[in-house]
């Protein structure tokens, strides 16, 4: 078998990919987990942290040097946005249960604990417009065209991650000829942004109902 080295190091004996030793407390690369226990760590939490990893993998695309193509980054980057739109979409219809926006069927439970996006999106766009009957339906339908979109080419969360789905066929087929990321940043984030403001919304209202259930 061929030797490790340095830039292609090999396991050996007794190592703990866990084990922190001589790392400083200041280190930008050490994770410290222990204190989630204490925070309520919902769906959106996790949302805002996939799609900060991909913010900052084109960050750092925009100042790479070299001839590196971005193509590869694609799938990566495009699950992470991907996912966290799920992890968004999920927390939005959630709270929307809760203030009853959407009754509580088998068939909501059942998207959410699947991973297409489309049929959450619908739910989501439901229970803004009962919240918001008055709300502005161009933006509602320009957030639709977006999901549908993102939809189209990964609806399940699997063609992004692996380059033949379940039955065999090719998930490359449903990908764009070309993406350009920055572009594809800016406008889902719209997207992103807004689904966060129902959901802060949301949040209040969720909130404010239990302040007066308590009063």
């Amino acid at each position: 078998m061929p030797k490790d080295d340095k830039r292609h190091p090999w396991p050996f004996k007794g190592q703990d990919i866990f084990a922190v030793k001589s790392v400083a407390i200041d280190s930008p690369t050490l994770v410290a987990l222990q204190w989630l226990s204490d925070l309520h760590v919902t769906d959106s939490w996790l949302a805002d942290a996939f799609k900060t990893s991909a913010d900052r993998l084109i960050d750092d695309l925009k100042v790479r040097k070299g001839p590196e193509h971005a193509d590869i980054y694609f799938f990566p980057i495009g699950y992470l946005y991907r996912h966290a739109l799920e992890l968004k979409l999920k927390q939005v219809v959630r709270l929307a249960l809760k203030l009853e926006l959407i009754e509580d069927k088998p068939r909501v439970q059942k998207v959410l604990s699947e991973h297409q996006l489309y049929p959450l999106w619908n739910h989501a766009k439901g229970s803004i417009k009962r919240f918001w009957p008055e709300g502005p339906e161009d933006e509602l339908s320009a957030a639709e065209r977006i999901v549908q979109a993102i939809h189209m080419i990964d609806g399940t969360g699997q063609s992004l991650r692996y380059t033949k789905n379940e039955r065999g066929k090719s998930t490359l087929t449903k990908m764009p000829k070309y993406v350009d990321l920055l572009q594809f940043r800016k406008i889902y984030s719209g997207v992103f942004n807004m689904l966060g403001g129902c959901e802060d919304t949301f949040e209040l209202e969720s909130h404010t109902r239990w302040e007066v259930n308590q009063g």
